[in-house]
């Protein structure tokens, strides 16, 4: 019987056991046949490609980036690169696509430059794909008092991911490439049931100690067939942009999130839950999707599935943003935007109701949020577009340099879509437009 096996190639040259060398101009991962067995992939600095300089990419990539974080139940170890001021210093390169089959995946690098150590990462996303399962991160190196790294194995279709601090394996997880995402992939079927705390020791060990249900930062409960999450699963989480462990009760079928979910979202120093719920199709967020606190709907919002693969084909010319080199503004955007919805106050501690109002017409853009005592908004008045792509427009304000309060519009099969760090959500969400 021919066995095929799947080899990892970096772009120099690299000798085969077959004696075969192959040179490309894309890290592949090619069907040959010898035995073989599983590769560790390398990162290999001398790959690292040009810097992105779009904020249009430079957003969507956090996004992913995000998205690839939070694959892991648990808070990660450097998730606070997602805090305001880290994201400042966060910078993406292009880095060689990788190949699975006949699917290619954009890969990235990025890193921080800190005064006390460096941090960098490699990650690889299907832009062409929509979802919770498009990206994910192959390595991963802090390099400070702490030395913590997150290394990968090939064994297509899986790939294995293991965490290493101070020296010592932590933790693994496998995943599995399938239809060009990254679906968790467990080898043991047996059905989970697991409640746990993790405690980062200031001995520079990290320990897991298991708890009962209503003691535990984290739970993962659920059945596995054919090694994917199928059936109803509770889990307990840490999502980035809550800041915070959430409870997420849904159904999966064959590894996809399919029908009704609900996220608890712990309100801070509060005995009290906000519910954000709503309907997913085969692993994408779409229709209504509802804010609730103790029973009461707070907002409704509709989000429509859409995929970044347009902004990475822009038209931008990369220089810092200043009032004279913003972009003109193509008549088709021309319009009133309106969107109801609502959001965490975290210097407050308070679910806030929001309407964010956008204006744009001859080559002005005015942004006005309505709230009462929504304390974390201060950007209102006159915004610029500083990246633009065919159906794509990135906005930011003249009053600071701060991401957060820029925003995005995005036009689609007729449809208006709006989405800021500032709303709390990292979701696409329909706008109302009305014409000027």
């Amino acid at each position: 019987m021919l066995l095929v096996f799947l080899i990892f190639i970096q772009t120099s040259c690299h000798e085969l056991n077959s004696s075969e060398t192959i040179t490309s101009q894309e890290n592949k991962v090619t069907e040959i046949s010898s035995n073989s067995k599983n590769n560790n992939w390398e990162f290999n600095p001398k790959l690292i490609g040009n810097k992105v300089e779009s904020n249009l990419q430079k957003s969507a990539l956090i996004h992913l980036l995000q998205n690839a974080f939070e694959r892991e139940i648990e808070q990660t170890y450097n998730s606070d690169i997602f805090e305001s001021d880290n994201l400042e210093l966060l910078s993406f390169y292009e880095y060689p696509k990788f190949h699975f089959g006949d699917i290619a995946f954009n890969a990235y690098y990025a890193k921080i430059d800190y005064e006390d150590g460096k941090y960098e990462l490699v990650f690889i996303t299907n832009i062409d794909e929509i979802g919770d399962y498009t990206s994910l991160i192959l390595y991963e190196k802090l390099n400070s008092e702490v030395i913590y790294s997150r290394n990968s194995k090939m064994n297509f279709p899986i790939i294995e991911l293991s965490y290493i601090y101070q020296g010592k394996e932590i933790k693994s997880q496998q995943f599995v490439v399938e239809s060009g995402l990254f679906l968790d992939y467990f080898i043991d079927e047996t059905p989970k049931n697991k409640f746990w705390n993790v405690e980062w020791a200031t001995d520079n060990t990290y320990k897991q100690e298991i708890k009962k249900p209503n003691q535990a930062e984290y739970q993962s409960t659920g059945k596995i067939t054919n090694h994917l999450k199928n059936g109803i699963w509770k889990e307990k989480r840490y999502l980035i942009e809550y800041k915070t462990p959430v409870f997420i009760t849904g159904n999966y079928e064959n590894g996809l999130k399919q029908g009704y979910f609900s996220v608890s979202i712990p309100l801070p120093n509060s005995e009290n839950f906000l519910i954000y719920s709503g309907n997913y199709k085969n692993g994408m967020k779409t229709g209504v999707w509802k804010m609730t606190f103790r029973d009461s709907l707070i907002v409704e919002n509709n989000l429509i599935p859409t995929s970044y693969s347009e902004i990475f084909h822009l038209k931008t010319d990369g220089k810092k943003f200043n009032k004279e080199n913003s972009h003109s503004i193509p008549i088709k955007w021309y319009g009133f935007y309106i969107l109801k919805s609502a959001k965490i106050d975290f210097i407050t501690n308070k679910v806030k109701k929001f309407t964010f109002y956008v204006n744009i017409i001859k080559d002005h853009i005015y942004v006005n949020v309505d709230a009462a005592n929504l304390v974390d908004f201060w950007c209102e008045g006159e915004y610029f577009i500083t990246n633009h792509s065919e159906n794509s427009i990135y906005c930011k304000g003249i009053c600071d340099e701060n991401s957060l309060h820029d925003f995005q519009l995005k036009t689609e099969n007729g449809l208006f879509l709006i989405k800021s760090d500032f709303f709390g959500l990292e979701d696409w969400m329909l706008v109302k437009r009305e014409i000027n």
